[in-house]
């Protein structure tokens, strides 16, 4: 019985090493597919519609505290007019290279 049970816990340690080689191989595997796929994100259109929208965000947000900043600081349109404390009339300002 005890050759048997030897030749078992054999067997179980040779499972246990090809089962953790397995592993490790799985692992490097899913890595590698998380790179790729990062790359080909950050390659696509989708990644150039994220960054578009949140730097609108960012730069509208940056926007709106500068103008509330002039009328804080008491400049009014009529004394100081600023063609770019409007959206629309810095738009209409704008050439049409593109």
């Amino acid at each position: 019985m005890t050759a048997k049970k030897t030749t078992v816990e054999v067997e179980l340690d040779e499972t246990k090493a090809r089962a953790e080689a397995e592993i490790g191989r799985l692992r490097s595997e899913a890595s590698n597919a998380l790179g790729l796929g990062k790359e080909e994100f950050l390659k696509s259109s989708e990644f150039d519609d994220v960054c578009a929208k949140r730097s609108l965000a960012y730069f509208e947000s940056g926007f709106k505290s500068c103008v509330a900043q002039f009328r804080a600081n008491g400049y009014s349109e009529e004394e100081h007019p600023a063609p770019f404390l409007s959206v629309a009339r810095a738009l209409d300002v704008l050439p049409d290279d593109e």
